[in-house]
């Protein structure tokens, strides 16, 4: 009995060891069933880096072996690894088929974070992805995945429904136009049973999600648009509708060629104003030092001005003021404002200044003023005080006695400012 039950345990270990060295002198796929030889990988132009505009296929494999890192779907499921990071232009992808996705710096600090069906993964540039993939295979997309009902051209089609979906949800595509203005795209949720819809750009930048009929304005010369409806309650019919909105004709994503504000006249009492539009900027130009929508005015001062005032109708956001240059402003703060705000700021005479407006909802029709003043600057300020020690409860101003001691301390305070700033006093 002892020798029998030695020889089955001694085939048990061989079973063991051919798993993990069969084919060892070549290299097959098998070989990177073992998260430590995990396959970098190579559908795009990098080699082991997701970049925007990369889709394909990764292959399983039914000779590779149970892995023991799987915590979800592909237990008891052989798995090939593959490993990857994705780039800055990616802030996220999907995957599709037999899978488990685990993030981590290697193989032995790795944490799962999804399985198995169909998964959008919001990415990070510095993040490394480990991704066991079963015998069925994965589709990685950097664009939307497409689901059972197909993906739709939104320029094509006017109604339709979730329901031809076994996971209840339709993407609908809108493509480039090339025209000069903004488009506004409604979903109609004809049933009423609350789709979740979202609003996607380029490769997978999310920019608006939210239930029911719903309507979106963007920029139709950017990049691809892409909607997703989800089943709520249950499937449903909906309906799509598009109309052109005129581009703004007043804007400028270059400070270079920023607008121009006319030239106020100091202590005139009278401000300069101009209307602004900062809806329908593209995503890749209207992004700045202080946020997003970011659009330029330039506004030049006379000889005798020395404070600005700013204010802001119709809009609120955040903007920046610059002088003279339109390369450096990292060393200048972002402001914050709402509607009706005077913002005051110390400015030089004879001086050009370059206004960065930008604002999370955009504004097709906003205004902004600008007034000059002279400003008296303070740069230094001092104060003399009495002490009176042999009569501390005397008027530290007197009057003095014969032959007292009285001390007197004169404390000068400098204030010191970068140029532009405050009240213009460098030392």
């Amino acid at each position: 009995m002892r020798n029998i039950s030695m020889a089955k345990e001694s085939i048990a270990i061989l079973a063991f060891l051919v798993c993990y060295t069969l084919n060892s002198n070549a290299k097959s796929l098998t070989d990177s069933d073992d998260c430590s030889d995990a396959i970098s990988l190579d559908i795009g132009i990098s080699t082991g880096i997701l970049e925007c505009g990369d889709n394909g296929t990764l292959q399983g494999s039914t000779s590779a072996c149970v892995d023991p890192e799987a915590q979800g779907c592909m237990v008891g499921v052989g798995g090939i690894w593959y490993t990857f990071s994705s780039s800055i232009s990616t802030s996220s992808f999907w995957l599709s088929g037999q899978y488990e996705l685990f993030e981590g710096s290697n193989c032995s600090s790795l944490t799962q974070i999804a399985d198995c069906g169909i998964n959008q993964i919001s990415s990070g540039s510095n993040t490394t992805y480990w991704i066991l993939v079963g015998p069925q295979g994965v589709s990685v997309n950097t664009g939307p995945v497409t689901p059972s009902c197909g993906v739709i051209n939104g320029l094509q089609i006017d109604s339709g429904s979730t329901c031809c979906s076994n996971n209840g949800e339709t993407w609908i595509v809108i493509p480039i136009t090339g025209a000069s203005g903004g488009s506004q795209f409604t979903i109609v949720d004809v049933n009423d049973v609350g789709f979740t819809v979202e609003l996607y750009i380029g490769c997978g930048f999310l920019v608006q999600r939210s239930t029911g009929t719903t309507t979106f304005d963007f920029e139709s010369n950017c990049e691809d648009f892409y909607i997703r409806l989800s089943e709520g309650s249950s499937c449903g019919e909906w309906s799509f509708m598009q109309m052109e909105i005129p581009q703004c004709s007043n804007a400028s994503t270059d400070c270079n060629a920023a607008q121009q504000i006319a030239q106020p006249v100091t202590n005139s009492g009278v401000s300069s104003c101009l209307t602004g539009c900062n809806a329908f900027i593209c995503r890749s130009e209207g992004q700045g030092p202080c946020g997003v929508n970011m659009v330029w005015f330039e506004v030049s001062t006379d000889t005798d001005a020395s404070l600005v005032k700013i204010t802001f109708t119709g809009i609120e956001g955040e903007f920046i003021l610059i002088e003279d240059h339109c390369t450096s402003f990292n060393n200048f703060p972002c402001t914050s404002f709402t509607e009706g705000d005077v913002i005051e700021l110390a400015v030089n005479g004879n001086a050009s200044y370059f206004i960065a407006v930008s604002s999370d909802e955009p504004s097709t029709d906003f205004e902004i003023c600008v007034e000059t003043e002279i400003q008296s600057s303070f740069c230094s300020e001092s104060e003399l005080i009495p002490t009176r020690p042999d009569n501390n409860l005397g008027n530290p101003e007197g009057p003095y006695c014969p032959g007292e001691k009285v001390m007197f301390t004169y404390t000068l305070d400098f204030t010191i400012n970068p140029m532009g700033i405050a009240n213009n006093c460098q030392w």
